[in-house]
């Protein structure tokens, strides 16, 4: 049934799943507030010459900052996606449960300092305007990243624990 049980960690996919979403969460932030720096002035330098161009800056940077938002929650859905592949396309064995269950308790505490510093970044003077103004979805995700990490887990041992039972021959007949 189990033959081969090699590579079998899901430890990989669920970090993967964390520095992914976190990483963009703070590159977002930062584009946002580089693009901001720079297409701020320009657009009302460009807007004293002309005020439809200067509404085309403006147009382009509202633009820009949107097109970030929704990477960041196309990003969670295709990151989602895959999780959920990698847990039902890993053979299992119930000692990759309990290592499951291990690895996913360390990587809940180590969210929990992700979640601290993405807190600290979003809501600095710098950027707490910027994420507020263009970044409504990102700042979901922020506001509920744990719950989001807690959910995907429990969705993906929902799946490996399917796995193993489909593996072991289903659910017995009563």
């Amino acid at each position: 049934m189990l033959s081969n049980k090699r590579g079998n960690s899901f430890v990989l996919p669920m970090a993967t799943f964390i520095a992914v979403i976190v990483g963009i969460l703070i590159i977002s932030v930062v584009f946002i507030k580089l693009s901001n720096e720079i297409l701020t002035p320009f657009g009302s330098q460009v807007g004293n010459m002309s005020r439809n161009a200067g509404l085309g800056v403006t147009k382009v940077a509202d633009t820009f900052y949107e097109m970030w938002d929704w990477i960041i929650v196309i990003s969670l859905v295709v990151q989602l996606v895959l999780l959920m592949a990698s847990a039902f396309f890993i053979d299992t064995h119930p000692f990759f449960l309990i290592l499951f269950i291990i690895s996913n308790a360390f990587l809940i505490m180590f969210a929990s300092g992700f979640e601290t510093v993405l807190s600290e970044i979003f809501n600095s003077n710098d950027f707490s305007l910027l994420v507020i103004t263009y970044m409504p979805m990102a700042n979901f995700i922020r506001n509920n990243l744990m719950t989001i990490i807690l959910g995907s887990m429990i969705m993906a041992g929902m799946a490996i624990f399917a796995k193993i039972r489909i593996s072991q021959g289903g659910v017995p007949s009563r």
